[in-house]
């Protein structure tokens, strides 16, 4: 255990070994009680990466799903979109690689979460997820209302599932034809003179 007693101050040089910071270490290595004290000390970053990945990134990529709850439920104090230092990957996009539905709906819960964002091989969470193979993922994806159409002909060709290319077309036509009804319908102009 990383603390025995109450935390009320920060040492002045708070890194541990190895240059982690210790709400770091405490969440890659899933000390939910540690976390949760380190979270009610105001001076504590809850993004500091020291020389290694956020902890966000770190408890996802551990499948710590208590430690990615309380992160998550810091709201606009937690960067949610940071990546890893190698792949730039974000937490949303290492859960759905992972294949943890329940890790994906609960980063999900952030609000400014971006489901848009993609790593170092341009790869969004949706290519991520059509590309593994979880359908209930992609599904997931799909129906969140900030998910733009932009990566959908892409996850589409990534897609090797024939039930998550159903979904993904879906989608795309939904798209289309939500656009062709909206698209103003050609008029002829009356002039205005007889």
């Amino acid at each position: 255990m990383l603390f025995k007693h109450r935390v009320t101050r920060l040492p002045e040089h708070p890194i541990c070994v190895a240059g982690q910071s210790l709400l770091s270490a405490a969440a890659a290595h899933g000390r939910v009680n540690t976390v949760a004290r380190l979270l009610k000390v105001e001076e504590v970053d809850i993004n500091g990466r020291g020389l290694a990945d956020p902890p966000i990134c770190r408890a996802a990529a551990r499948g710590h799903l208590d430690v990615v709850g309380l992160l998550v439920q810091q709201g606009a104090r937690l960067k949610i979109n940071e990546g890893t230092i190698a792949s730039y990957d974000t937490a949303l996009c290492i859960a759905v690689r992972d294949g943890d539905l329940e890790m994906v709906r609960v980063l999900l819960l952030h609000d400014q979460i971006d489901v848009n964002l993609t790593n170092r091989w341009l790869e969004d969470p949706l290519i991520l997820a059509a590309k593994s193979g979880h359908l209930s993922i992609v599904n997931e994806l799909l129906c969140d209302r900030r998910q733009k159409g932009g990566s959908l002909r892409r996850s589409l060709d990534a897609a090797r599932d024939d039930c998550i290319r159903r979904a993904i077309r879906s989608r795309i036509e939904d798209r289309n034809s939500r656009q062709t009804f909206l698209a103003p319908s050609p008029r002829r102009s009356t002039g205005g003179g007889l």
